[in-house]
């Protein structure tokens, strides 16, 4: 059974990645270049960056061109680019792409993004396209500080994730007794046929993050542990499991992890964030562990018990106004206060109003247009 789940893991990697190419491929010249993490592998990726092609053509009458962060090849000087969403400003990626700005002069933006490296690692060369970037929007306010001392500008503003700027999922009739999961590989790489206790950015956390870096082993085994605990307890509550896996690892480690639990339906990966919204919409609680499966559970309204995996996921619910108790993850593993009650009390769950989500709409459309107004004037 593994080896067969590791094969149609690899295939369907193949296949999104082979869709990439295809798809975003400019057959014909696009009004701007959108830059990220569009590579096919991540529901969160292509939500933001259909939220930037959606209101640019629907707001804006521009048409759009989803291009992977490093493909440079195709953008000249005559060409505007929107840098759109995630933790895709890391140091590598923006001296390839300053390198390239350099060369070029193409007019730039940046909308939705997080920083994935330290202000004082990135060259002059970066710094530079920076202080020229006609607009700079950040989802975490905490960054928007530390930029506003490392670059000599004043584009930089704060504003709600790139997802929420998607038309709204269409509701069920009513909600039925099913409880949704999200699971990840927490401290978990894949290597040859299983997981294993690693991360990554293992260098970057044992300098910058000891208590995670020296905690890992013990991360991965407990993640695994209280979530199948979590599973079992829905079980015995009446409910029915599915798993709706944000990437195509989600779903080939949910199979491992929760492995021996039977009746869990398992969906089949699906880069639509549309397709994963209708799932949790129709769920009576989500347990999340991505980013995006927890800003699908606020878009949808669905009751959420999240785990905070890093500290974006607790930021994002935070600022909501999530109730702490519900705010649980590495860090109350850590430090041993973790309390696996709170995901199975039958009801409860955080449920964003319908005036946050209104506001978090607006400030994610009017972010890109923003942007995109900048570029093109």
């Amino acid at each position: 059974m593994v080896k067969l789940d590791l094969f149609r893991f690899r295939s369907r990697q193949l296949y999104q990645r082979t869709l990439y190419r295809s798809r975003l491929s400019f057959r014909r010249k696009p009004d701007i270049v959108i830059l990220g993490g569009y590579h096919g592998e991540n529901v969160g990726d292509w939500a933001m960056g259909t939220a930037v092609c959606d209101t640019m053509l629907l707001r804006l009458g521009l048409r759009g061109g989803l291009q992977k962060i490093g493909d440079l090849k195709d953008i000249r000087g005559d060409v505007p680019v929107i840098v759109g969403g995630g933790a895709v400003v890391t140091r590598g990626t923006m001296e390839i792409l300053a390198a390239h700005w350099k060369r070029h002069r193409f007019p730039v933006a940046f909308v939705g993004v997080e920083f994935s490296s330290d202000f004082e690692s990135y060259g002059s060369e970066v710094m530079e396209m920076f202080n020229c970037a006609k607009s700079i929007g950040l989802r975490d306010g905490r960054q928007a500080e530390g930029i506003g001392r490392w670059a000599s500008t004043d584009a930089v503003f704060v504003h709600a994730d790139l997802a929420f700027a998607l038309d709204r999922p269409v509701p069920p009739p009513a909600r039925g007794i099913t409880a949704a999961i999200n699971l990840m590989p927490f401290f978990q790489i894949l290597r040859a046929h299983k997981f294993e206790p690693g991360h990554g950015l293992s260098v970057w956390y044992s300098k910058h993050a000891i208590k995670v870096f020296e905690n890992i082993e013990k991360l991965a085994a407990a993640y695994v542990a209280y979530h199948r605990q979590i599973a079992l307890r829905y079980q015995e509550m009446g409910f029915r499991l599915v798993h709706v896996p944000f990437t195509p690892e989600d779903d080939l480690f949910a199979k491992m992890a929760l492995r021996g639990i039977r009746g869990i339906e398992f969906f089949r990966y699906d880069r639509s964030i549309a397709n994963c919204e209708a799932q949790i919409a129709a769920s009576a609680v989500l347990v999340g562990s991505r980013f995006h499966a927890n800003v699908a559970a606020l878009r949808c309204q669905t009751p959420l018990r999240p785990f905070c995996y890093a500290q974006k996921v607790y930021d994002l619910l935070l600022e909501a106004g999530c109730e702490r108790k519900y705010l649980q993850g590495r860090n109350e593993i850590i430090e041993g206060t973790f309390n696996i009650d709170i995901y199975t009390e039958r009801s409860g769950g955080f449920v964003l109003s319908e005036m946050e989500l209104n506001k978090r709409s607006r400030s994610a459309t009017e972010a890109i247009e923003r942007a995109v107004g900048l570029l093109v004037s």
